[in-house]
């Protein structure tokens, strides 16, 4: 057991809390990818994960020692029924190329959702 429900109905919302720490020795600007997986869904240490859906995403600029805490009301419908992994993939952006390259951080919850 931990801080998030085993199960909720696809009608509920899931209320989350991230944190990202700064610890570049400069501003960075990162996003947070929120994606719906299930067993199968892998990481690529260049792409990401693969096997899953875009839920959603959220980019935070942040100073050298500081943090970015982001409260997240998450929403799944009903075509995400079952036993999902949700994960949270860290990006940053590369400033020389203007792109996001992802850090190979993630995090992920399992949690099963129901009919209602």
């Amino acid at each position: 057991p931990g801080p998030f429900p085993a199960n909720m109905t696809y009608n509920e919302q899931l209320h989350v809390f991230t944190n990202v720490l700064n610890r570049e020795g400069k501003t960075s600007q990162y996003m947070l990818r929120v994606i719906v997986g299930d067993a199968l869904s892998t990481v690529n240490p260049s792409t990401g994960v693969v096997g899953g859906v875009l839920l959603e995403s959220h980019e935070g600029i942040v100073l050298d020692g500081r943090d970015w805490e982001e409260a997240m009301d998450l929403h799944f419908n009903n075509s995400l029924v079952g036993v999902k992994k949700i994960i949270f993939e860290l990006w940053m952006l590369d400033p020389a190329t203007v792109s996001y390259h992802f850090t190979q951080q993630i995090l992920h919850i399992w949690i099963e959702i129901l009919e209602p």
